[in-house]
């Protein structure tokens, strides 16, 4: 059943060529199975989560039919609760899901995830780099920002392979936060990292990360490696310090690189940091995001949110492409932002119990992704939810397990 977790985190990509997938989706899937679980009483899916379920759904239903058609607002409410709260379906209808396999382990859908990620991004290499295939013939890489027409040949190219998720960013900071997950329960299992295997995934993730240079990755590794830095046994203010002074160090010396060489591209560049930050009249600065969203914003809305986007259009939504977190409190209020929070919490404390993973690495594995997401939505994206919601689903599952089997050996103990 491993390869029907892959078909799941794969779904994304495989829905853009074959758009019949569509109603075969992961959320339905996980619909289906909590449905399951409650018929027949698995104790996990409870009468509570389908109340919370159904007050979520009818909830953005009601709020937005106030500004669209109750009809329209059905698909809106859909499409908002699964790019932002998906992981509420997905993590008990999983669970009930990873039940019926007990043999599959946190160790399989990290080596399941990791190789799918690298073996697509390997096959795009060898597609469009040495067969010459034009970018433009892939459905899943979209005419814009990272492929341009060439004026002289007509064709469309690449500067850089965009992955699995159609966008090189998210998919870098999904395949780094699976690698760090993987090689930290490699570790756990081998207690060495120079093994012939853990070697091999080091090499395959350095050899496909440098295909996609995604500047959001980059980034979210040196901000984690700050946060784990400061952690350490000594002063927390002096290590700190050290930390953030790190940062400006590396991001000089990305940036001469940067005017040296085309390798990395502009993502490591003072022009591009200014783009992002400072920047007010380009669509896709934070600047220009506020200004924008200032625009009939009250005070309140910070804490109730404004349902302002028409979720489903690409065209009406395009501010929740930049800067994640901003977009949430913007839509859903700062609720709605500890609302996400919650379940990513509780879904890093589940698999932190189990101990499958070493603790510094499963910590720098998560925080990849969520600073990750600062900017591009890497942890909204369907095959992220896919994959750290199954994580945590078999990390309930053996929780459970254990537990059941602890109470029988205390009662088989005590008479």
């Amino acid at each position: 059943m491993i390869f029907f977790y892959t078909y799941l985190f794969l779904f994304q990509l495989f829905n853009t060529y074959l758009g019949v997938l569509a109603p075969l989706n992961p959320y339905v899937f996980s619909i289906i199975f909590i449905l399951y679980g409650f018929r027949h009483k698995i104790k996990i899916i409870n009468v509570n989560i389908l109340l919370v379920l159904l007050f979520l759904i009818i909830a953005f239903i009601i709020i937005y039919s106030v500004k669209f058609t109750l009809a329209s607002s059905i698909t809106i409410a859909a499409k908002a609760i699964q790019f932002n709260y998906g992981y509420y379906f997905l993590i008990p209808g999983l669970t009930v899901f990873f039940g019926f396999f007990p043999r599959i382990k946190i160790i399989h859908i990290l080596s399941a995830t990791f190789w799918a990620i690298s073996i697509e991004l390997l096959i795009e290499f060898l597609l469009i780099r040495l067969l010459g295939v034009s970018p433009g013939a892939f459905t899943h890489y979209p005419k814009t920002q990272h492929i341009t027409l060439d004026q002289v040949t007509g064709e469309y190219t690449a500067n850089r392979l965009l992955g699995m998720a159609g966008n090189a960013s998210v998919t870098g900071v999904l395949y780094t936060s699976s690698f760090v997950l993987y090689l930290g329960a490699l570790y756990l299992q081998y207690n060495n990292l120079k093994t012939r295997k853990i070697i091999i995934v080091i090499v395959t993730f350095l050899i496909c990360f440098f295909m996609i240079i995604s500047g959001s990755a980059f980034f979210a590794v040196l901000l984690a490696t700050v946060v784990i830095w400061s952690q350490r046994k000594g002063n927390l203010i002096r290590n700190l310090i050290i930390g953030f002074t790190i940062i400006p160090s590396v991001l000089i010396l990305f940036n001469y690189l940067s005017t040296v060489t085309d390798a990395f591209g502009d993502k490591f560049t003072t022009e591009y940091l200014i783009l992002l930050f400072v920047k007010d009249d380009i669509e896709g600065s934070l600047p220009y995001l506020l200004h924008e969203m200032s625009k009939d914003y009250h005070w309140y809305h910070f804490f109730t949110g404004s349902y302002y986007f028409e979720w489903g259009n690409p065209d009406a939504i395009i501010k929740t492409v930049d800067y994640f977190y901003v977009n949430v409190i913007y839509e859903f209020g700062i609720f709605g932002l500890i609302i996400f929070f919650v379940v990513i919490s509780k879904s890093y404390r589940a698999i932190a119990d189990l101990r499958l993973i070493d603790n510094t690495f499963l910590k720098f594995g998560f925080l990849v992704l969520i600073f990750g997401s600062l900017h591009y939505p890497a942890i909204a994206y369907m095959s992220s939810q896919v994959f750290v919601s199954s994580l945590a689903a078999v990390a309930i599952r053996d929780r459970m397990a254990r537990k059941i089997i602890r109470t029988h050996r205390d009662q088989y103990i005590s008479f």
